[in-house]
């Protein structure tokens, strides 16, 4: 049976375990508005009331596909500007914590491989550092300890609230002075020790946002400044506030959702944001299919059989 022209007929890459996949929607939308559009520019052989109605379906069926794509792009755009709110330490530190699929407030070697992916960004930003520590000859727990104990000193003299906090109860518990403490009496010199010892705090993730705010961010952002994220992150915003608002007419919905597509598609890794959060690994692959217009051969024919001229 015959697909009828105001619908889409999905491939079996577009089904994952029988449910349509986000990339299906992609194409779906593509198509859809291609057909939209020339069913209104082309000539069409054919009674007008047949013409209308079926613009009316292809209209409906393209407003419903494209405010879904809308909606998912609002979810990852945010996201994004989370991620990347070089005005808002906290906030961008809080995106990095929950980002971390693997913290868990009771499981101790979750707050260490939580700790471990925050001073390796730590690392990757930290140009005075990343030479000296990223050779191949240092093996990379070695690393990682000397890397985090550097750390430890900037929180020990910038005395963060929650770790000094932290370090009081540990030299009570270990009978020290904290003027003569040093990380190996307190923590034998180790991530690992110090994420055990931290593991049973309830302010324990306030520990790790300290790290995030006060070290790691202003490494991530004097890097980000000079690759233009600046500007960057004004032009996704824009596009995340038009998202937002409720669209007066399905031209203007398409437009938006497609500069959101764009600039998923463009803006660095931004497209990996856009695949976790709608569980897909291809959709770098199907928006430059869809760019270059791949189905609009397929397209045309069957255009023409209904009775557009083209």
């Amino acid at each position: 049976m015959t697909t009828p022209i105001w619908e889409y007929q999905p491939e079996e890459c577009d089904l994952d375990n029988n449910t349509r996949n986000f990339g299906s929607k992609i194409k779906e939308m593509y198509e859809l508005e291609y057909k939209w559009s020339m069913l209104q520019a082309k000539p069409f052989i054919g009674h007008p009331k047949r013409q209308n109605n079926i613009l009316r379906k292809l209209e409906s069926n393209l407003q419903q596909i494209t405010e879904i794509i809308q909606s998912q792009l609002c979810v990852t755009l945010e996201r994004w500007l989370d991620s990347h709110a070089i005005l808002f330490p906290r906030k961008w530190a809080d995106r990095c914590i929950s980002d971390n699929a693997n913290f868990a407030l009771v499981e101790g070697d979750s707050l260490e491989r939580e700790f471990d992916s925050m001073a390796c960004l730590f690392l990757q930003y930290a140009k005075h550092l990343h030479t000296k520590y990223n050779k191949n000859d240092i093996k990379k727990e070695d690393r990682r300890n000397e890397v985090f104990l550097i750390m430890l000193d900037i929180a020990l003299k910038s005395e963060y609230p929650f770790f000094m906090k932290f370090i009081r109860q540990e030299c009570k518990n270990k009978k020290c002075f904290i003027e003569k403490a040093n990380w190996n009496e307190l923590f034998d010199g180790k991530m690992e020790e110090f994420c055990y010892c931290l593991e049973g705090e309830l302010y324990k993730e306030d520990v790790l946002r300290e790290f995030y705010e006060y070290q790691v961010f202003p490494e991530w952002k004097r890097y980000w400044l000079v690759m233009g994220i600046k500007e960057t992150r004004i032009a996704v915003k824009d596009i995340y506030m038009g998202l937002k608002k409720e669209s007066n007419s399905l031209g203007n919905l398409i437009a938006l959702v497609n500069l959101g597509l764009n600039v998923a598609h463009q803006t660095g890794k931004m497209i990996e944001y856009l695949e976790e959060d709608t569980d897909s690994d291809n959709l770098r692959a199907i928006l430059k299919d869809m760019s270059e217009g791949i189905f609009i051969d397929r397209v045309n024919k069957e255009l023409q059989i209904i009775g557009v001229q083209i």
